[in-house]
């Protein structure tokens, strides 16, 4: 009997080398999305040449929709300079009295095919502006000549509306001579503002006989254009009229932001129409070529020089300089159909300022009796005390409330708002007040009269002047019961300018649909489709401006200017607290600059005249510290009372000076910024630093003198941190005497030669310049 082995329970047992019996399809769904590894080599072949025979057809359809978009690209920027858009403006600004901008226009001309217009805006002087719309076939562009009078501020105005900026450099009498203050000036405007594409045309070589020298002078022009300008700029020689037609008409344009997301236009004829029933007023008809985005007949337009007016109508009109002398537009020669009419239910309001109600607070409002009684108690209570010095054709109720208020207590220390700088006098006071300011920052001496309690009853102390909280609808003044807030003015503003890109979207694709630039008016009749009461940007309408002040019309004659016309977006014409950021003072004006001190704004292409406040910017918190005084040395805040503006915009900052009989006699840049925001609630405060000196000093205990003079002010302010000069925080723990002694205790021993320092706080606002704020 053979043996037999029987395996037990602990007989080892392989693992079997197999599957589980599912695919590996099934596998692979069940895993689930996701990279799954390949399996054999004849489907990792049949994968690849499936894969690159799509992505050769892929590929050759993003190279085919590059080229319809280059191509798309390339027409819509021919809508600048082309034959369905706007002429090119080119402002000529001559950077010395030497230059002679109108020699170099001459030559230019000779190279065009044809001058199709010179039309010449004369005002009531004989220095007229002069504007002349010239055709260069070759190239396809027409190009409006702008010469304005030789004005820091008239060359600032024009510069709104310029595609393209023609400086001349002479240099026939040497570099010295090339460029001088005046000139300087408008450079430093025009980059504060924003330049758009520049062409530098050096000018007098043809005068020099030596030929070494006119390379370097040529050299000069180049480097200087180069130094100012960087390399996009566009240089030509006065002497070559090829040069010049190919820099005119190949400098790209360049986008301007804060001028980009709005209508905008030059005036080339304008008519006064009366209004029946009121001789103060009359209807404006604009003939202007629409340019940047769509305008919208229920927009707002804003007049430079006028204010903002509400439109009646849009109609067609003539093309005073067409790309070709004869148009198919369905319309006789001289006819004018209406593109759009106003819609009283969907037109902007001219409601600047919100209605006040005086009912609104918690408290009411006295009557006019109550305050006749409150003044003649008042003037009878003050009748035997001596009257401050008060400003020139101020009244006695006037100088009486100014002496109670807290503004004149300020006003006791330097004041805030100096007024315009009189005499040598006054200008010497300020700058030493300024020096002190800058030593001794925020340090104001304790009256001695006066207690501190009341003196100082509207400030008050912080813990941390960064975490600390301060509610921004506390005790706010009465002005901002004029204005309006916005919950969110950034999201409003992505808002509107949501809806503007959307019409300028339909516009040019309606354009790349029609695919022709070629006559005239491409957009056919000017109307954008799908947008009701919308005039496609490059057409050619007559505006008509409903109710517009004579008074302001003969105002504006007087300048001999071209009228700018600008569309306002939606919210823009109501007014609210603007902030400024950058502020800095010019290199060329050095007088101090006080907050509420009265300069002329210009924020975008609207001006007004206010009294901003100064402050820095603090980025760790939500208050900022009030400055006095515009340091020339770095950079600050502004805010003011002004209407609501889309950022980013340019902001910069005049000074007039006006002689015995009131009129303005000039106009000079002491400071340059942009937008920040619009902001009622951004928190200012005020800051003041009440200081002491130890009189006994014992390791953290110390009497402290000269802070206070009176007992009952010790009390106030005991609940009050302190701190020193070299970083210690104290209390005060008791009054000593009754002469203002204290006894403070602090974290570490302090030394006799330290300063104790009370810091104290209060918040403050921008005011307002007049009873209305007149925006021109």
């Amino acid at each position: 009997m053979g043996h037999s082995h029987r395996s037990g329970s602990l007989k080892q047992t392989n693992k079997k080398h197999k599957g589980t019996g599912a695919s590996k399809r099934a596998t692979t769904a069940k895993a689930g999305p996701g990279r799954v590894e390949r399996t054999r080599a004849s489907s990792v072949a049949s994968q690849d040449r499936s894969l690159a025979a799509a992505g050769r057809m892929q590929r050759a359809n993003q190279a085919k929709q590059r080229r319809d978009q280059k191509r798309e690209a390339v027409w819509l920027q021919k809508r600048v300079g082309g034959g369905a858009a706007a002429p090119k403006i080119a402002l000529w600004i001559p950077l010395s009295p030497l230059a002679d901008c109108h020699a170099v226009q001459s030559l230019l001309l000779k190279e065009a095919a044809g001058m199709a217009q010179q039309a010449v805006h004369s005002g009531p002087d004989a220095e007229a502006v002069s504007m002349s719309t010239v055709l260069f076939s070759q190239y396809k562009q027409r190009v409006t000549f702008v010469h304005p009078k030789r004005s820091a501020m008239d060359v600032l105005e024009l510069a709104k509306v310029a595609d393209l900026v023609l400086l001349v450099l002479p240099v026939q009498q040497g570099t010295e001579h090339a460029i001088d203050q005046e000139g300087e000036t408008m450079l430093t405007m025009l980059k504060a503002q924003g330049l758009p594409a520049v062409v530098g045309i050096t000018q007098g070589l043809d005068a020099i006989n030596n030929g070494k020298l006119a390379r370097d002078l040529r050299s000069f022009g180049q480097r200087f254009f180069h130094t100012e300008f960087t390399d996009e700029v566009k240089l030509a020689d006065a002497t070559s009229g090829v040069q010049l037609v190919r820099a005119v008409t190949s400098a790209p344009v360049r986008p301007i932001h804060w001028r980009g997301i709005r209508s905008y236009m030059l005036a080339e004829h304008t008519e006064v129409e009366p209004v029946e029933g009121d001789a103060d007023v009359a209807n404006l008809k604009i003939r202007a070529y629409v340019r940047g985005r769509p305008l919208g007949v229920n927009q707002l337009v804003h007049l430079c020089g006028l204010g903002q007016f509400q439109l009646l109508r849009i109609s067609s009109a003539q093309e005073p300089c067409p790309m070709r002398a004869a148009r198919d537009d369905g319309l006789p020669q001289g006819a004018a159909a209406v593109l759009a009419e106003a819609d009283p239910e969907l037109q902007e309001d001219l409601e600047m300022e919100a209605q006040v109600d005086d009912l609104a607070g918690e408290q009411t409002w006295p009557t006019e009796e109550e305050a006749s009684q409150l003044q003649s108690a008042a003037l009878e209570d003050d009748s035997d005390k001596p009257t401050a010095k008060r400003p020139q054709g101020w009244s006695t109720y006037q100088a009486a409330w100014l002496e109670s208020s807290d503004a004149a207590a300020d006003a006791a220390a330097p004041a805030d708002d100096m007024g315009d700088v009189g005499d040598d006098a006054q200008l010497a006071r300020k700058k030493a007040e300024e020096g002190e300011e800058r030593e001794f920052p925020d340090e104001v001496g304790t009256p001695e009269d006066v207690p501190a309690r009341k003196r100082f009853d509207r400030y008050r102390a912080l813990k941390s002047f960064r975490s600390s909280a301060w509610d921004p609808k506390e005790s706010l003044p009465r002005d901002y019961a004029r204005i309006f807030q916005f919950d969110d003015f950034l999201a409003a503003q992505k808002a509107v300018l949501r809806e503007g890109e959307a019409v300028e979207k339909d516009q040019n694709e309606q354009l790349v649909r029609q695919g022709d630039f070629g006559r005239g008016s491409a957009m056919g009749g000017g109307a954008v489709a799908g947008h009701q009461g919308f005039i496609a940007c490059g057409t050619y309408v007559e505006l008509v401006v409903a109710r517009v002040p004579l008074e302001a019309l003969r105002r504006r004659a007087a300048r001999a200017l071209p009228l700018l016309g600008f569309s306002l977006l939606q919210f823009e014409q109501k007014l609210s607290v603007l902030h400024f950021q950058q502020v800095m003072r010019t290199a060329g004006y050095e007088a101090p600059i006080t907050s509420k001190e009265r300069l002329v704004i210009q924020c975008g292409f609207r001006t007004w005249s206010a009294k901003p406040i100064f402050s820095q910017l603090n980025l760790n918190c939500d208050k900022h510290k009030f400055e006095r005084f515009l340091q020339p040395d770095r950079f600050c805040g502004a805010s003011v009372y002004g209407p609501a503006t889309f950022q980013p915009a340019p902001v910069l900052l005049f000074k007039e000076t006006v002689d015995a009989a009131g009129a303005v006699t000039a106009t000079q840049l002491v400071a340059t910024g942009s937008l920040l925001g619009v902001d009622p609630d951004r928190i200012i405060l005020k800051k003041i630093i009440l200081t002491g000196y130890p009189l006994r000093v014992h390791k953290r205990r110390a009497v402290v003198k000269y802070m206070f003079n009176f007992q009952e002010d010790v009390k106030w302010f005991k609940p009050a941190e302190l701190v020193t000069k070299y970083g210690l925080t104290g209390h005060i723990r008791e009054p000593v005497g009754t002469h203002g002694l204290m006894k403070v205790i602090f974290n570490k021993h302090i030394k006799q030669n330290d300063t104790v320092c009370l810091p104290l706080y209060k918040r403050v606002y921008p005011k307002f310049d007049g009873e209305r704020l007149e925006v021109l």
